[in-house]
């Protein structure tokens, strides 16, 4: 199903809606791609934590706050924030250079007055 829709994406065009609706930059489908990664790592936090079928209580121990479930829910969650904030940050970038409108960032500001020691 995976291969299959990524050979329909490759092949089709997009659409209207999404040729307006959308930024096409490689900024913006970093975030677009970081955002899937916040859903899959939130959702998989609250899954590792309540499913008892995919991850029995066997290698994962009881549902509870004191097993190695909570732990990998907890590392899921981490992940997914660090996602998030990677997906806002990138989406905020890609907007920003859509209207040609470039702020300094703080390795900017802390290397404002450096010559680069190779030529560009």
């Amino acid at each position: 199903l995976c291969i299959g829709g990524g050979l329909f994406h490759i092949i089709s065009k997009p659409t209207g809606w999404a040729k307006k609706i959308l930024i096409w930059s490689g900024e913006a489908y970093l975030s677009y791609s970081l955002g899937a990664l916040a859903i899959a790592g939130f959702s998989v936090a609250v899954f590792v934590s309540t499913n008892e079928i995919v991850y029995p209580s066997v290698f994962y121990g009881p549902i509870g706050s004191d097993s190695v479930r909570s732990a990998l829910a907890s590392v899921h969650a981490g992940l997914g924030f660090l996602a998030l904030v990677g997906h806002l940050w990138h989406a905020y970038r890609a907007r920003a250079a859509t209207r040609k409108v470039f702020y300094g960032t703080f390795f900017d500001f802390m290397a404002k007055n450096v010559t680069p020691i190779t030529p560009a």
